[in-house]
This record gives structure tokens, sequence and C-alpha cells, in this order.
């Protein structure tokens, strides 16, 4: 595929200096979705010795803080910010460093195809998600990711339920927004195969391989498994009651 092919390339590759990974040719608004996920995939695969050092460092990091940090409530913007961070080099190979914020409010909300306002978990904007949601983007960052702080929910949800739900939805909203990082909207065609590929709610096929290789990936990586509610958001895309070979291969269980 020629250097200037529209939409660009992508591949992982490996810096053979020190041994570690990285997206080669890797620029903003400029690839497939199709190409994200499956480089995205072939990424998250990877265990043991094909391990990057960048991915080691950040899995000590992440069992030491899951470890240690414990102490005081899990609504920690701070504390969040460095989950994002290990999250980062361990699952995106650092493509999302410095870019997004993260923040604790009371109840996000979003609207679905009818106009209609639903409270969510945790959203995130980026600068493919339209002018009005831009401007709650903090300065010096890219994106952001609302997280619904769930303090008052329960008295049964503890400390440590709550903050592995956080972590639940940070890697949710996180592959969202390298989706609307580095994907190309430049043309028709290119929204077209956004469509197809992420669907109107961007949970469509491109996102749940990707989501459901992430979820694969967690147990070995981090020694949680952590649940991003695949199913439950593709079923609230309109293409979910037609799209039989999604349903099929994100391997929901039914």
């Amino acid at each position: 595929m020629a250097a200037n092919s529209h939409p660009r390339p992508l591949s992982l590759s490996t810096d053979w200096l020190n041994g570690t990974e990285y997206l080669h040719g890797l620029l903003l608004s400029a690839h497939s979705a199709e190409n994200l996920s499956t480089t995205f995939q072939a990424f998250v695969s990877r265990r043991g010795a094909h391990l990057s050092s960048a991915q080691s460092i950040g899995i000590k990091r992440y069992k030491e803080e899951r470890k240690n940090g414990r102490t005081g409530p899990p609504e920690d913007e701070a504390k969040m910010q460095r989950f994002y961070d290990y999250l980062n080099e361990i699952f995106f190979c650092g493509s999302l460093k410095g870019l997004c914020a993260i923040k604790f409010i009371d109840r996000p909300f979003e609207e679905d195809a009818n106009n209609v306002e639903h409270y969510s978990l945790a959203l995130a904007y980026t600068p493919s998600t339209g002018s009005k949601n831009r401007m709650q983007i903090p300065d010096r960052y890219a994106a952001l990711i609302n997280m619904r702080d769930r303090s008052g929910d329960s008295p049964l949800l503890d400390d440590e339920g709550r903050l592995t739900g956080y972590l639940e939805v940070l890697l949710h909203e996180m592959l969202h927004v390298f989706f609307g990082f580095y994907e190309c909207l430049c043309s028709d065609g290119c929204k077209t195969r956004h469509l197809e590929c992420l669907g109107a709610s961007g949970h469509s096929k491109a996102w749940q391989l990707a989501a459901m290789a992430l979820e694969e990936a967690t147990l070995p990586l981090l020694g949680e498994g952590l649940d991003l509610s695949r199913k439950i958001s593709f079923e609230q895309d309109p293409s979910y009651i037609v799209d039989l070979s999604t349903r099929a291969l994100s391997r929901f269980g039914e």
C-alpha cells in the first residue's frame, strides 16, 4: 500500500535499538476504523516475552497502584489519571499519552437517535464529537472522559467495587477516544465507512472486535478480568437488530 494512500495504512513496528513496539504511520484523523481495530487487536493479543518494556512497566505500576492505592475513596481524579496512563502504555501503545482529561461528575448524559436524554456511566468527548461537546474539553487536552460519580449509588457498592467499575468504564471510553482521535472522517466515503464499521453509537464491528480483544487481555495482563459492557452497548445501537455477523463475531454468549 502506498505511503500516500487514503486512508493511511497503519501497522505495528519494532524499534530494534531498544526492542519497543510503536504504531508505524500513526497520524491524527488519518486511518480507517477497520485498520485501527485490527492493529489494536494485534497489539493487545501479545503475552509474556512478547510484551514491550513499556507494557511491562505499565503492568507493574498498575498492579502496585491496585495493591497499595486502596486507601481513600476511588473518586480521585489524579488517581484515575494515573490509571489512564498505565492502561495507555499497556493496551494503546502509548498513543493516548497526555491527550485526555478525566473528570468525575454527578450524572453525565447523552442523547439517543430520538434526541432523548439518558444518563450514562461515562462519556468521551474528542475532536470528532461536534463543537458543542468539544467546548467541554479542558485547556491543554484534546479529549475528555466524564465519569459518573457513583459514591452515592448504594451502600452495597464499596470502594473496591466502585474502583473496579471505574476502571471498566475508563477502558471502554479510552477505546472510543482511540477511534475518535485516529479515524479519518474527511469525506462522505470515510463517513460511510465509519457507519459501516462503528455504527451510529460507535459500538459496532470495529469497536466490538477491539473491545473483545481488550477484555480477553485484561485477566492475563492485569491480573483481573474487566467487563467493557460490550453487549449492553451494542444493544443500544440501531444496527444491533440487523447486524447478525457482528453479533456472532462478538461472542456475547447468547
